[in-house]
């Protein structure tokens, strides 16, 4: 069990993934908008280069940095795999959403709504990794205090026979 410093060490560098990711996704969201309002020309040569560079980049930098995590050892090679997906289905629904109110004539709300989306799914998700860390330390007390008690139960079994 790791003791409170290494936990200390361990949750103040979580938050690096969330800057990577907006990053990126801000990059595809600046090309999308910036095709859509006319700024850079709209050519089967630029749309055939950036549009799928624009596309995969918050994807690659994703796969990229979990993978980094895991091949330097700072992430198991479980959690990584669970990291890499979350990120992945977040990073997917918030252009998906984007891209979506974007296309209907929405464009101004369409990043901050993709953000509150990437919010809404952090929030989620912390609140069920805190359920489950809640329930996996219930189980660790019980099983400490089953643990004091069948010694104790034990010596009062030991003393009823030897008194009898």
């Amino acid at each position: 069990m790791a003791n409170l410093k290494e936990l200390f060490e361990h949750y103040k560098s979580r938050d690096k993934s969330r800057i990577v990711d907006s990053i990126a996704l801000g990059a595809s969201f600046v090309d999308e908008m910036s095709i859509g309002l006319g700024l850079i020309e709209n050519t089967d040569i630029l749309m055939d280069t950036v549009s799928p560079i624009s596309t995969a980049l918050p994807f690659a930098t994703v796969v990229l940095h979990e993978g980094s995590n895991v091949l330097f050892k700072h992430k198991s090679l479980k959690a990584g795999n669970q990291d890499t997906r979350y990120r992945l289905v977040r990073n997917g629904a918030s252009l998906a959403l984007g891209t979506m109110l974007n296309c209907i004539g929405a464009g101004i709300i369409a990043l901050p709504c993709a953000i509150g989306l990437r919010l809404t799914l952090n929030r989620f998700r912390s609140k069920i990794l805190t359920s489950y860390r809640v329930e996996k330390r219930i189980e660790r007390i019980k099983a400490l205090q089953q643990k004091e008690l069948l010694p104790s139960a034990e010596y009062e079994n030991n003393l009823l026979t030897e008194s009898a």
